[in-house]
């Protein structure tokens, strides 16, 4: 009984961590890898590539509550005006869940990892390679033991995030469970675990023969593996598994 349709939250960290690996791969095989475009440029060109479409949505979506429920175009209250409009939504939880276009809410994260792009590759570049297989081996492990083990030892309990109902939002956990779900803070080390990836990729042949034959093969191992997890109805139980999942369990695969 596979039940893979119920899994795809989990490709919007995965939208994040490719943008970080094709724009670091892309640069690192372009004629001049030490050549970079000032950060604001590298940000504004990328910006112009999705804001269109994504005003469009944002108007359209204000145009049809309007005529849906007989009253005047809005997008929200001032403030949830403000961070649709300037791609904001995810930095406030308190707005997250109420603007229109919620679902764009990763473009909100997008925008200030790729203002910070230019620095991230300049200083990854610098690190060892053994460096970089610490860093990238932290991200699936580090998330999962601060959303299991540490609010167990606060004395909380391990399903502290089920107080939170999608909506209300009136005590701290509600906060918090909106703010690991979308804030960008909690989706950047995503996005330098693609840079960092890139960066392996490019010193292939530095690498163990091991590794190399996981790298020649690593497409099909990663997607026949997150099918088999997909599958398997147990994991659904597991404690924070979309959390944990959402925020690098899954990002070696």
């Amino acid at each position: 009984d596979l039940q893979t349709n119920g899994w795809g939250f989990s490709w919007v960290p995965f939208f994040m961590m490719l943008s970080g690996f094709v724009l670091t791969y892309a640069r690192l095989n372009s004629r001049n890898p030490n050549k970079l475009e000032h950060w604001q440029t590298f940000t504004w060109k990328r910006i112009r590539g999705i804001y269109p479409l994504y005003l469009c949505g944002l108007l359209a979506r204000g145009l049809q509550d309007a005529v849906l429920h007989c009253g005047t175009f809005t997008l929200g209250t001032p403030l949830e005006t403000f961070a649709s409009l300037f791609l904001l939504q995810a930095w406030v939880p308190s707005i997250t869940i109420r603007v229109f276009q919620m679902h764009c809410w990763f473009l909100s994260c997008i925008v200030p990892y790729w203002a910070l792009h230019q620095r991230m590759y300049t200083a990854l570049r610098k690190w060892s390679t053994r460096s970089l297989w610490i860093l990238m081996a932290c991200v699936p492990v580090v998330p999962t033991l601060l959303l299991t083990a540490v609010p167990v030892a606060a004395g909380s309990t391990i399903y502290w995030y089920k107080v939170f109902d999608g909506w209300t939002m009136t005590t701290w956990e509600d906060y918090l469970v909106v703010a690991l779900k979308f804030h960008p803070l909690c989706y950047l080390h995503i996005y330098v675990f693609g840079m960092a990836g890139a960066i392996m990729l490019q010193r292939y042949d530095e690498l163990p023969t091991a590794v190399q034959v996981v790298f020649r093969n690593g497409a099909w191992i990663g997607l026949f593996s997150l099918y088999f997890i997909f599958g398997i109805s147990g994991v659904w139980t597991f404690p924070a598994y979309k959390l944990t999942c959402r925020l690098g369990l899954l990002a070696p695969l």
